[in-house]
Order: C-alpha cells, then structure tokens, then sequence
C-alpha cells in the first residue's frame, strides 16, 4: 500500500504530494498521487526526477522502498512509442495497481 513519508518537505501538488527527498547529497524530487483510469482501475503512482539527469536505479529503489512496502509489487511501463507524453525529460514513474490482479501472480 502506498504510503505517504511525512517526515519529507511536502507540498499539495494537484491531486497528489510533492516532496523534495534528500538521498546521496542530492534532492529528489517526488510526486506521489492515486489515480482512476478510463477502465477503472485504480492506482498508486510515484514520479521521481531531477533537474539535470534521469534518476538512477539505486534512486528509484529508495523511492520504491519509501513510499511502498518491501513486498510490494511496483511497476515501469514502455508504452508504444506513439503514446509517449514526455512532460519532464529527467522523470521515472513507479505504477501499482491496487483493485486488479497482475495477470503474472499466482491468485491466492
């Protein structure tokens, strides 16, 4: 379940928070957020960027750590290049969905 670190700077940002996350002498930046899609599934996003750079694994790893927990299942997605909307050059979103089965996992 996506969780919201309150110890972070934070700002209400549209539907979400916006965070500046201090990790490795630099700041993160962090807009955490739950969405509807057209279909109806529901789901918990994090985006996570930089000014001058993409972030890098270990980034996005602390990211996925602190907003989730470890057993979580989190997500990117590489949609068809067609469907690009690139907002942000330096920016990663983290996807799960929360009312649906990933169509890999086993059902319990």
């Amino acid at each position: 379940m996506l969780r919201f670190p309150e110890q972070y700077e934070r700002l209400q940002f549209m539907t979400g928070r916006l965070y500046r996350i201090p990790f490795n002498g630099i700041k993160l930046t962090a807009i955490a957020t739950l969405d509807t899609d057209d279909n109806g599934i529901q789901w918990e996003h994090v985006s996570v960027s930089l000014k001058t750079r993409l972030p890098t694994w270990n980034e996005l790893k602390f990211i996925k750590m602190l907003f989730w927990d470890p057993e979580d299942e989190v997500i990117q997605f590489f949609p068809p290049q067609s469907e690009y909307i690139n907002v942000h050059k330096n920016c990663l979103h983290l996807w799960r969905p929360i009312n649906v089965d990933l169509p890999w996992r086993k059902k319990s």
